[in-house]
């Protein structure tokens, strides 16, 4: 049929395909409808009253002049873009825990060896903790079997696909939290108040949420361990032993570098022009703590196979090490060659540097075993 001038006919256009929300579409209409709402925001307005004095802490904890939590104001983001991640997406949560359980169970005689402390009871430690861990991460393979995957094709599913389902009872859970609260505010045990404050929230997701979720968050929650002031025993039992292999490693680099360094004593190293005094804040272990955040976020993000997880952990201890000894040899070189101003110039700014170079190496070490993205 032939269209004449003036006439108007209707083309038909074939709908372009709705983008797919990242988010699954999720939408603030869909939130202020959702059963978890007004328990969500029950359990905010709970957790900051009575958490408040830790959560306020927290700015001047992560901008101390020690560094050693200088990480903290990235891990809550890191923690929410790994949820992010795992919206349409689910991860495998077994396999993380199965690397957790085999470095653990290792890492006690590793270090007790290290730091000359090594005895039997590392070694039967080491053993408990390869069984809970081995039992734990059988427990948790079956949970995620039983969340994330399809029941159809066996394919993963992703949180969005998970019912939202408030259990009322677990509020219950929050009563012996309530309990010990004051006292641990009374006797100032940060640490305590750091396992209580993540506790709450494990039983806030459940409260609001159910059981499900709260097994899906498991690990995101837990990963905000890393902005807490949770690691201080590990910092004091620690940290003179990093010091001297730190020490210990700059000057085999320096010998390398035929400087002709001498030892004058275990943090000390003397050179013809330069004097290297490789005090506490050197040590590596603000290195370590900041690498292991790192290592992990990459664990929860790359879906590496469980090897894969393992060789990632494992990594960590000697090549922040490795790296901060480098740092220290270099600042040698730099204060021996140009003069002591030079030296303490490059000190100033060379953890920057360290930083972003064991970032890299971690990230194309991830791709090297399996991370396609």
């Amino acid at each position: 049929m032939e269209v004449g001038a003036g006439q108007v006919t209707e083309a038909k256009v074939d709908a372009a395909p709705a983008a797919k929300s990242p988010l699954g579409g999720l939408s603030l209409d869909l939130l202020l409808k959702s059963p978890a709402f007004l328990p969500g925001i029950a359990l905010l307005l709970g957790l900051v009253a009575a958490f408040w004095p830790l959560i306020k802490a927290m700015p001047e904890l992560w901008l101390s002049e020690d560094g050693y939590y200088s990480h903290g104001f990235l891990v809550p983001l890191i923690s929410g873009y790994v949820i992010f991640r795992w919206w349409n997406a689910g991860p495998r949560l077994w396999s993380t825990f199965a690397s957790l359980t085999a470095v653990s169970a290792l890492a006690i005689p590793v270090v007790r060896l290290m730091t000359g402390s090594f005895n039997t009871s590392a070694l039967m430690w080491s053993g408990v903790v390869l069984v809970a861990g081995g039992v734990l991460t059988g427990l948790q393979y079956l949970v995620e079997r039983s969340v994330f995957v399809g029941e159809d094709d066996g394919s993963f599913k992703g949180l969005s696909s998970l019912p939202v389902r408030p259990f009322w009872p677990a509020l219950i859970l929050f009563l012996p939290i309530i309990w010990i609260l004051r006292p641990a505010y009374i006797q100032e045990i940060d640490a305590f108040l750091s396992l209580l404050f993540l506790l709450s929230l494990m039983f806030g997701v459940w409260f609001v949420a159910g059981g499900r979720w709260m097994i899906a968050l498991s690990l995101p929650i837990v990963y905000l361990a890393f902005a807490l002031p949770i690691w201080t025993m590990i910092i004091d039992i620690y940290l003179n032993p990093l010091q001297i292999i730190s020490t210990d490693v700059a000057y085999s680099l320096l010998k390398a570098f035929a400087l002709n360094p001498y030892r004058d004593d275990v943090t000390t190293i003397l050179l013809n022009r330069f004097t290297l005094n490789v005090a506490v804040p050197c040590s590596g272990l603000k290195l370590v703590l900041a690498l292991t955040a790192f290592t992990f976020f990459f664990v929860l993000i790359a879906k590496l196979k469980w090897w894969g997880n393992l060789a990632m952990v494992l990594l960590v201890i000697p090549l922040a090490l490795f790296i901060n000894g480098l740092r220290i040899a270099l600042i040698g070189v730099v204060g021996n060659e140009f003069g002591h101003e030079a030296g303490m110039a490059f000190h100033d700014y060379s953890g920057f540097i360290t930083l972003i170079l064991c970032f890299i190496i971690l990230f194309q070490f991830a791709r090297l075993l399996g991370w396609k993205e």
